[in-house]
Formats: structure tokens, C-alpha cells, sequence
């Protein structure tokens, strides 16, 4: 099941205008204490976005890997299908030789 980058984002939402107007009456360690917050947030969420990308280009070259293998895969067999093809043809050619060698050894015979 193949998900597209923006199914992990998680965007910042910007704040409220009621946040906004309550944290103007916040005590200063607690604006402090909730911009640091706010900075880890953003952190984590722009490390989440480079994990997603990468993750993403790493499975892109990994869905590459595969499809290079399924095509060498399917030569070999058409390869191994022209070799058993190739055997009974072969086989059948020994078969009609054998039966023409037999036919001239007995016309020698009966000369």
C-alpha cells in the first residue's frame, strides 16, 4: 500500500486569535515555557518531512531494484523455455538421425 508524502505531514497549525490574546496575559515563564514548545514542534515536524522524503526516495529506488529484478527474471525464463524447447527439438533431430542412420545400414545390407 503506497502512501504519498503529504499522508505523513503533519502541518503546524497556526495559533488562535484567543491563544493569541491569552498568551498576552501569560506570564512570562510560561510564553517562554510554550514558544520552546513551539519551536520543538516545528523541529520534529521538519524532521518528520525530511524522514518522509527520504523514506520516499529510498522506496522509489528500492520499487526500481524490483522492477529490474522481475525483468531479469522474466528473460531468464523465456531463455529457459527456448532451452526446453530447444532440447526436445534437439532430441527429436537425434531420434530422426537415428532412424536414418538405421535406414541406410540396412540398405548397405541389402545391397
Amino acid at each position: 500500500m503506497s502512501r504519498s508524502a503529504s499522508n505523513f505531514a503533519t502541518p503546524v497549525k497556526p495559533l488562535s486569535t484567543a491563544f493569541i490574546e491569552e498568551e498576552a496575559e501569560t506570564p512570562a515563564p510560561q510564553r517562554a515555557r510554550i514558544q520552546s514548545l513551539q519551536k520543538q514542534v516545528s523541529e520534529l515536524v521538519r524532521k518528520e518531512h525530511t524522514t518522509v522524503r527520504r523514506h520516499t526516495s529510498e522506496l522509489s529506488e528500492k520499487n526500481g531494484q524490483i522492477a529490474t529484478l522481475k525483468e531479469q527474471v522474466r528473460q531468464a525464463n523465456i531463455w529457459k523455455h527456448k532451452a526446453e524447447v530447444g532440447d526436445g527439438e534437439l532430441k527429436r533431430l537425434m531420434e530422426d538421425g537415428e532412424r536414418m542412420r538405421e535406414e541406410v545400414s540396412r540398405a548397405a545390407y541389402v545391397d
